[in-house]
C-alpha cells in the first residue's frame, strides 16, 4: 500500500502549538536577569536548545503523517511516540469540509476535514493539509462528482444587511456615543477646554458637536464596526448551495473559502433562526442539525445565509426531503402555546433588571457626586433593556409546539435568537420535561426535544402549561410508536 505525504505546511501548524513557550525568555529576563556575558550565553543557549527540540519534534510529527486513498477507505497513520493508524470507510463519512485560509494558501496548502458519527464530539476524525493536486485526487475517490443543480445563491445586498446586523460595534457606537458625550461634563470644564484646544474645529464639525474624546472613541468604534462588517461580508460572500444526487455542497467565502459536502440522508433536523432585527426586516437563516456536522466552532452548519420567508421556503424545498421540512399549510394534529399569563415569566428577568436599575439609580441620584454617572448609566442601559423586553415579548408570541403526522415544529428562543425547529419524528433522540422551582408552583414546564447529532442539540419551548406538555409528549409517543 503506497502512502502519500501531507503538505509541509503541517510543520508550521505544529510549531504554532508551542507559541506559548515564548513566555520563557520573558521569565528569564524577569527572574534570572542575565547581565554578564556568561549568563547571556547560558540563557541564549537554553533558548536555542528548546527551539531546536521544538523544530525537530514538529518535523518528526509531520514526517510521521501519511495517508492513502483506496477504493473504499481512507487510511491515515500518524504519531511519533505513540504510533496510530485510522481507517475510515467512505460510506461512514457524514461530512467533508475543505478550507483554504490566507496564510496556508500562500504556501499552497488546503485543509481537508472528514467527520463520522464517532465519539469525538469536538474534534474532527481526520484533518490534514494537502496540496491542491492531492486534494482533488482524494476528493475524486471519496466523493465522485455527479450532475448537480444550484438550489440557493445568496443575495449580495442581503448578505451586507445581515453582516451589518451581526457587527457588534454598531450597537456599541449607538449606545456609547451619548454615554461618552457626557464625559466632558464629568471631567470638568478645564479638562474639556484642553481637549477642545488640542483638536481641530473640523473634527468637532464632523462629530456633530460631540466632544473630542467622544469623537475619538466614536471613530474607533466606527472603525471596529467597519472592520467587523468587512470580515462578515468576506465570510459569507458567494454563499451558494449545490445539490447532487445524494449530497449537498455548501460554498462560501471571498478570501478564506469554505466548502462542505453533506449527505442529505444524515440530516436530523432543520432550524430557522432570526434575531429581533431580522424579524423586523422579515429575513431568516436556516441551519442543519446532523451527526458528524457540529464539531467545528462557529456557524459552519448554516444552510441558507439570509433570505425572505418565501425564498427560504423555496430553497429548502429544492434542497432537502419533504420529511425534513414542515408544511405549514397543513393543519397540525395537536398544538400547545404558552398561556396569556405566561408572558410574565418571559418578561420576569428583563423587567426585574430594568426596575432594579431604576431603583439603584434613584438611590444614588440623591447624591450630587453621582448624578452625572447615573444619567450616563441610564442612557446606556435603558435602550438595551427595552430591546431585551421587546425581544422577550416577540419570543412569547413566537413560542409553540406543533405535532404533525411525520414531523414536529418547535418554536422557541435561545439567548437573543428566535428558533424554529423542523424535526422528523424518527430523528427524535429523546424528550425531556423540565421545571424550575417557580414553575413547579404555577404548574408550568419547559419542553426540550433532543435530535440525533454530534453534540447534544435540542429545541426548547419555555413556560408551557404542564398538563399540556405531558399530553403533547404522550401524543408524540403514541404516533411515533
Amino acid at each position: 500500500m503506497k502512502y502519500n505525504k501531507t503538505h509541509p505546511y503541517t510543520i508550521l501548524e505544529y510549531l504554532s502549538k508551542f507559541s506559548f513557550l515564548f513566555i520563557i525568555p520573558v521569565l528569564q529576563q524577569l527572574i534570572i536577569r542575565p547581565r554578564s556575558l556568561l549568563e547571556i550565553i547560558n540563557t541564549m543557549g537554553i533558548n536555542i536548545l528548546i527551539l531546536f527540540l521544538i523544530v525537530a519534534f514538529s518535523i518528526k510529527e509531520y514526517s510521521a503523517i501519511n495517508y492513502h486513498s483506496s477504493k473504499h477507505c481512507l487510511y491515515l497513520s500518524y504519531g511519533v511516540i505513540f504510533k496510530k493508524r485510522s481507517t475510515i470507510p467512505y460510506k461512514n463519512i457524514h461530512s467533508i469540509a475543505v478550507t483554504q485560509s490566507i496564510i496556508p494558501a500562500i504556501f499552497g496548502s488546503i485543509r481537508l476535514t472528514l467527520d463520522t458519527p464517532s465519539k469525538k464530539s469536538t474534534k474532527a476524525d481526520i484533518s490534514i493539509n494537502l496540496s491542491n493536486k492531492n486534494l482533488n485526487n482524494t476528493l475524486k475517490i471519496i466523493n465522485p462528482k455527479t450532475s448537480y443543480k444550484t438550489v440557493y445563491t445568496s443575495s449580495t445586498p442581503k448578505i451586507i444587511l445581515m453582516s451589518a446586523s451581526w457587527s457588534n460595534s454598531a450597537a456599541g457606537l449607538l449606545f456609547l456615543a451619548p454615554f461618552i458625550n457626557k464625559l466632558g461634563t464629568l471631567i470638568g470644564e478645564e479638562a474639556t477646554e484642553r481637549l477642545y484646544s488640542t483638536v481641530d474645529i473640523s473634527l468637532q464639525l464632523v462629530a456633530f458637536g460631540v466632544p473630542p474624546i467622544a469623537a475619538t472613541l466614536a471613530y474607533i468604534l466606527l472603525a471596529g464596526w467597519v472592520i467587523s462588517l468587512l470580515l462578515q461580508i468576506s465570510r459569507y460572500t458567494g454563499f451558494t448551495v449545490l445539490k447532487f444526487k445524494d449530497n449537498i455542497l455548501i460554498k462560501r467565502g471571498l478570501i478564506n473559502t469554505y466548502n462542505r459536502i453533506l449527505k442529505i440522508t444524515d440530516i436530523s433536523a432543520i432550524s430557522v433562526k432570526q434575531s429581533l432585527l431580522m424579524k423586523i426586516l422579515k429575513l431568516e437563516s436556516a441551519y442543519i442539525n446532523a451527526v458528524g456536522n457540529s464539531k467545528e466552532k462557529g456557524d459552519k452548519n448554516m444552510l441558507i445565509a439570509c433570505a425572505s420567508k418565501k425564498a427560504l421556503k423555496q430553497s429548502l424545498y429544492n434542497t432537502i426531503p419533504e420529511s425534513l421540512f414542515v408544511d405549514l399549510t397543513k393543519q397540525s394534529l395537536f398544538s400547545i402555546f404558552p398561556k396569556t399569563t405566561s408572558i410574565k415569566s418571559f418578561l420576569f428577568v428583563p423587567i426585574s433588571i430594568f426596575i432594579s436599575s431604576l431603583v439603584i439609580s434613584i438611590i444614588f441620584y440623591t447624591n450630587s457626586n453621582y448624578k452625572q454617572f447615573i444619567i450616563l448609566f441610564l442612557i446606556f442601559i435603558i435602550p438595551v433593556l427595552i430591546w431585551w423586553i421587546l425581544f422577550r415579548v416577540t419570543a412569547y408570541k413566537h413560542s409553540k409546539a406543533c405535532l404533525y403526522p411525520k414531523q414536529l415544529l418547535i418554536n422557541g428562543f435561545r439567548r437573543l435568537s428566535l428558533i424554529s425547529g423542523n424535526i422528523p419524528l424518527n430523528k427524535i433522540q429523546s424528550i425531556q420535561i423540565t421545571q424550575n422551582p417557580l414553575q413547579k408552583k404555577v404548574k408550568r414546564a419547559n419542553l426540550k426535544i433532543y435530535v440525533f447529532s454530534e453534540r447534544k442539540d435540542y429545541f426548547l419551548v419555555k413556560h408551557l402549561d404542564l398538563a399540556n406538555v405531558e399530553n403533547f409528549v404522550e401524543k408524540v409517543n403514541n404516533l411515533y410508536n
